[in-house]
């Protein structure tokens, strides 16, 4: 085994990698940036999760024992991510004609539906925003006291020039430039944020010393990562959005109140959809769920740890086909295993070795997720050459290739079975009713081969009903440039 202090992570802080170094002895402490709950789960939004959800398994693999808080923003986040526009959740409510209460335990409710679905394993804890005013109006106050506030047209401003170091947070560029923000009149300098909004005619709103009102977004997650994890914790995570705005006014007012905060940050880049970036009015904004009503959950887990997750990814069909591919041949590999009688042979025990060594540099190596899975299927390769060795290493080597595959969220526990056969033009014609009758992989060889005999042929109406016949067994067939797929779900 890699000992578990090797894991290097790129800090996004500091811009290089750096050996993981917890605060406590076998312990993490992991916030990471939840959802502002107006609208479902998209995409991108599940690729982010999904990460950190790979980050949680291996640093419980790695013997960690990790507590993981991500919050639900339900108040506070306006529109334009920054000091200006409507609040998400009341031009949401408004819009449906709803309770923004009554939306947000709606739209909570479908979260964990969908994240259960997609078996992305759930937080230690979910706070949500307005369930920390008091937290946050306290926090307020010591930046108030330590002299870094002012107070202007009702709202409470954290003062940026105070905090000098606060340019040379994540160096806030986007795009080479500095990030632009909306001019407001009332500020001092155009990248002081809001701590408190006064506002009586917000639908939720509470006293507080600086007028009734609500928090500026970026107070929130301040208040409740240091509430769970303490105002020192390990690890913070984000999307790589947050590096712009959110993340830098967290540090600054977090450190501006006499924490420490923070000593580790991660941000997952976008995901684009056929190369461009997702948007209703592009048409291409695609929800988990609808995600999930055309793929398995297990070929959208694949997707997502198919790339590093510091990189940018686009989704299209290729990507998903090829995802689903590297699948069925995992598949493929237990159900060979599973078929396999095993001889005398040992040659499977230096595989695994080799593999784990391998896919723990991978892992180690600030998750690369894209070279695990790239060792993962080659460990499948290996186990399928290898199924005349001992019967038990053999099983020994599928657990590997399961445990290897349930870090990146693909867990291999469906009954199915998975094959492929190649074709090379002397396939022959006999007869194929009597192997349908049981499913093993040597007579799905040999039934697709006499299928590929007839579409020799040109007797398409013979290999239609093959595949016709197979498919009321449930077994479906996928053709490809040289062979045929298949699989029973």
């Amino acid at each position: 085994m890699v000992p578990a202090d090797s894991l290097k992570i790129y800090n996004s802080l500091t811009r290089k990698k750096e050996v993981l170094k917890p605060i406590k002895k076998g312990k993490i402490g992991f916030y990471s940036c939840g959802q502002t709950i107006y609208d479902d789960l998209h995409i991108g939004h599940i690729r982010t999760y999904g990460y950190w959800d790979i980050l949680v398994r291996y640093l419980k693999y790695l013997g960690y024992e990790v507590m993981h808080v991500q919050n639900f923003t339900d108040v506070g986040h306006l529109t334009s991510d920054e000091d200006y526009g409507e609040d998400k959740i009341e031009k949401r409510a408004k819009e449906r004609k709803m309770d923004p209460w009554e939306l947000v335990e709606y739209y909570v409710k479908r979260y964990f539906e969908d994240m259960d679905a997609l078996h992305i394993q759930r937080a230690e804890i979910y706070p949500r925003a307005t369930q920390h005013i008091k937290e946050m109006i306290e926090l307020n106050k010591k930046i108030e006291k330590n002299g870094y506030t002012y107070y202007t047209e009702g709202n409470l401003y954290f003062d940026t020039q105070k905090f000098t170091k606060y340019k040379t947070l994540f160096h806030i560029k986007k795009g080479g430039e500095e990030h632009r923000v909306e001019k407001d009149s009332n500020k001092k300098n155009q990248q002081d944020f809001v701590l408190w909004f006064s506002d009586e005619k917000h639908l939720m709103k509470w006293e507080s010393p600086w007028g009734i009102g609500y928090p500026g977004w970026h107070i929130e997650c301040s208040a409740m990562s240091m509430k769970y994890l303490g105002e020192n914790f390990d690890i913070h995570g984000g999307g790589y959005d947050h590096l712009f705005i959110h993340h830098p006014n967290e540090i600054a007012q977090s450190e501006a109140s006499g924490a420490k905060f923070a000593n580790y940050w991660m941000h997952a880049h976008f995901l684009t959809v056929n190369g461009e970036k997702m948007s209703k009015s592009k048409g291409n904004f695609i929800t988990a769920r609808e995600l999930l009503a055309k793929y398995d959950w297990e070929t959208i887990r694949m997707f997502m740890a198919s790339s590093h997750y510091r990189k940018p990814v686009d989704f299209n069909e290729n990507a998903i086909k090829d995802a689903q591919d590297k699948l069925d041949k995992l598949y493929e590999t237990i159900t060979l295993a599973e078929e396999s009688k095993g001889g005398d042979k040992n040659g499977l025990y230096e595989e695994i070795m080799t593999f784990w060594k391998e896919y723990q540099r991978a892992m180690n190596d600030d998750l690369n997720t894209a070279k695990a899975l790239s060792e993962l299927l080659q460990l499948s390769k290996k186990i399928n050459t290898h199924l005349d060795n001992n019967k038990v290493m053999i099983n020994e080597a599928i657990t590997v290739l399961k445990q290897a595959a349930n870090i990146l969220g693909v867990e291999l526990n469906k009954k199915t079975k998975v094959g492929r056969v190649e074709f090379d033009g002397k396939e022959e014609v006999t007869e194929w009713r009597e192997l349908i009758n049981q499913v093993t992989t040597q007579n799905m060889r040999k039934l697709l081969k006499i299928r590929q005999a007839y579409r020799n042929k040109k007797d398409y109406k013979t290999s239609d009903m093959i595949r016709e016949t197979l498919k009321e067994k449930g077994i479906i067939i996928e053709d490809y440039a040289n062979g045929t797929k298949w699989r029973i779900r």
